[in-house]
């Protein structure tokens, strides 16, 4: 009975169990991210077309004519004039089935109910798979060919603000997939991620082509549409196999490297037990949890001298 409390005693001494997981217990699912591709449109001469600098066609009349390098809130970005549908391409610099990256937009209208701008991401087929945009309807989104329409990933945008859409996608851990947050361009909180979401069309090879896409349903409106970054993004971290979070990925698309620590922890503790005995506990890093009753008078063997 001695033994049996002083162990649940020495229990009480270890860290209780995290709601949250600690950093050791995630891991990045896609490792290190292979998107390079950056441009923030610094080096690009203001006031010409986007067309023909760092790599960018055109891909119609309007995408020809319609994206020009300005300044806008103080940064050199692609503002584009939305009158119709207007495309520009780039190739990346490889093609890829796994990526993290952002892009920041924005629009001068929110609810017009008329104007989307927004980026896409295309296939090895020529295919856009990935689209996200700010849309007409005032949220942003995200293109889900599941329920067939758009998906929104921030709510009630504001007109003329810059934000950061962040996206990822893994053809491994998450087939034909992806998903996104938004925030505000220099806001610190990030968004929610969206679900992981299946592209348009419900399959993609590599991805080889980024896309800036605008779209227009008619009426005279002045609106214009802003591409102010396009860059490499943060991997998020997932909750690993057996954390609090649960499995989010299969244990056979795991390859787990950053085993979590155990508690370093090297705890004694010695109490008096009515006026005859005293019992020990220690608790052993790597062992476990040792306990000892001694007997102040050992000449009584109504107990052992010494228990484990």
């Amino acid at each position: 009975m001695l033994l049996t409390t002083f162990l649940l005693g020495a229990l009480a001494l270890l860290p209780a169990a995290r709601a949250t997981p600690a950093p050791s217990d995630y891991q990045t699912p896609a490792g290190a991210n292979p998107w390079t591709y950056v441009e923030n449109f610094d080096t690009f001469a203001t006031g010409q077309p986007l067309h023909g600098q760092g790599g960018w066609t055109g891909w119609n009349v309007s995408g020809e004519t319609n994206y020009k390098i300005q300044t806008y809130l103080g940064s050199k970005v692609a503002e584009v004039a939305i009158t119709t549908h207007s495309t520009i391409t780039r190739d990346l610099p490889a093609p890829l089935t796994r990526g993290a990256f952002k892009v920041v937009m924005g629009k001068s209208t929110s609810a017009d109910g008329r104007t989307d701008v927004g980026i896409m991401l295309k296939d090895s087929n020529g295919s856009g798979r990935v689209y996200a945009r700010l849309g007409g309807d005032g949220h942003i989104s995200i293109y889900d060919h599941t329920i067939g329409t758009y998906r929104p990933i921030l709510r009630d945008y504001t007109a003329g603000t810059l934000y950061e859409v962040n996206i990822e996608f893994d053809q491994v851990l998450q087939p034909n997939k992806y998903r996104a947050r938004a925030k505000a361009k220099g806001a610190s909180a990030e968004g929610p991620w969206s679900p992981w979401t299946l592209v348009n069309n419900g399959v993609y090879e590599r991805l080889t082509t980024l896309v800036f896409d605008t779209d227009w349903n008619g009426g005279a409106l002045d609106v214009k549409g802003y591409f102010d970054f396009v860059g490499p993004a943060d991997v998020s971290l997932e909750p690993s196999p057996g954390s609090p979070e649960g499995l989010r990925y299969p244990l056979t698309q795991i390859a787990r490297t950053d085993f979590p620590t155990l508690p370093k922890v090297n705890a004694s503790v010695t109490r008096e037990i009515g006026t005859n005995s005293r019992s020990h506990v220690r608790i052993c890093p790597g062992v476990g949890i040792a306990a000892r009753s001694s007997n102040r008078f050992p000449n009584d063997n109504r107990y052992p001298a010494e228990s484990r």
